[in-house]
């Protein structure tokens, strides 16, 4: 394969990536899922905010460091539960594609199913 087209392959690769926005290459470390359990749909649904605010602590502790401001933002809405300081729009946004994110890696790196997430 010349260098030319391997870098045009290359080059293709990264803005498919891009574009269907998988950002986080890394992997999960060897307690992440076990910790990501109790969050699998059917499951989930029965945890209250505090308990799995807890979880998403300990999830942040052991996630990859591609993920950590996004463990921030989502820590950050449930420990103020949602709550709006004045730009409730953008922090939706931030909550939501933090949220999407974190739980496209669980299901990829976990194969647990979170519910309303599609990977």
């Amino acid at each position: 394969m010349s260098r030319s087209y391997q870098g045009l392959l290359a080059c293709s690769l990264l803005l498919a990536a891009a574009l269907s926005g998988c950002a986080v290459e890394a992997h999960a470390g060897p307690n992440f899922c076990a910790q990501a359990a109790p969050l699998a749909f059917g499951k989930g649904e029965s945890l209250d905010h505090v308990e799995k605010l807890k979880i998403i602590r300990a999830l942040s502790e052991e996630a990859p460091g591609d993920l950590r401001s996004d463990f921030d933002t989502l820590i950050g809405w449930y420990e103020h539960l949602g709550a709006d300081h004045g730009n409730g729009e953008q922090q939706a946004k931030a909550t939501k594609s933090a949220s999407v994110t974190i739980g496209e890696f669980i299901e990829r790196e976990c194969d647990i199913n979170l519910g309303g997430i599609r990977t």
